[in-house]
């Protein structure tokens, strides 16, 4: 992306860690998708994993899975300090009730989800510890904690381009991402991530810490 705007995150999200599940579900795709009972795979066509969660995010209209193995991990956007207060009182609540002490079960993660979702915060995708420990740090001190409030690092700069009008985007998503009118394509490092242009706005800011109009992007070729 050779024209692209250089951008940093500024949005604030929820780290949920995923442990190693013994009730995850197989990470095929679920009756009504178009590769029902095919193994869910990534943008590389590459399995995601043998079992974990799988679970939508209503932004894009997509379906996403993480692995039940320990290595990862669900990432909810746009998260502000009171609602995160409640995402980890929620979670202490369904961890005491957990058949895996001190870890949400997979009943347990798809409670945790529902009460998310209660709560207006549908943006959610799936990522790896690797990446929260190299390019995320805690907002505020979550003591022994995995789970809670983070942000990107401000030097961790990224690329964005727009899209107008109407279509689907293969990305890391478990299935296309859907956009109406309009979107940004995000490039972090070597990964690339549709986000609605909204969400883009409340979420990223160009490197020297002003506000972006997405409709003012640099235009990508589809």
């Amino acid at each position: 992306m050779s024209n692209a705007a250089a951008v940093i995150s500024r949005a604030q999200k929820f780290i949920l860690p995923i442990g190693a599940l013994k009730d995850g579900v197989e990470l095929r795709y679920p009756a009504g998708h178009e590769n029902a009972g095919e193994e869910i795979v990534d943008f590389e066509k590459k399995p995601i994993g043998d079992r974990g969660v799988i679970f939508y995010n209503s932004t894009d209209n997509s379906v996403q899975a993480v692995q039940g193995d320990d290595s990862g991990v669900i990432i909810f956007n746009l998260v502000n300090q009171s609602q995160a207060d409640l995402l980890r009182a929620k979670h202490d609540e369904l961890a005491r009730a957990s058949s895996t002490p001190g870890i949400l079960d997979h009943a347990g993660i798809l409670a945790f989800l529902d009460y998310a979702t209660s709560l207006g915060l549908t943006d959610r995708y799936n990522s790896t510890r690797e990446f929260i420990r190299k390019r995320m740090t805690p907002v505020g001190d979550l003591g022994a904690n995995e789970y809670g409030l983070y942000k990107r690092d401000d030097r961790d700069i990224c690329h964005a381009v727009r899209l107008d009008g109407s279509g689907f985007f293969k990305g890391p998503a478990a299935s296309p991402q859907k956009f109406e009118d309009g979107a940004v394509i995000v490039q972090q490092g070597k990964e690339y991530r549709l986000v609605q242009c909204d969400a883009f706005e409340q979420s990223y800011c160009y490197s020297d810490n002003t506000a972006i109009d997405a409709r003012e992007l640099p235009l990508g070729v589809r």
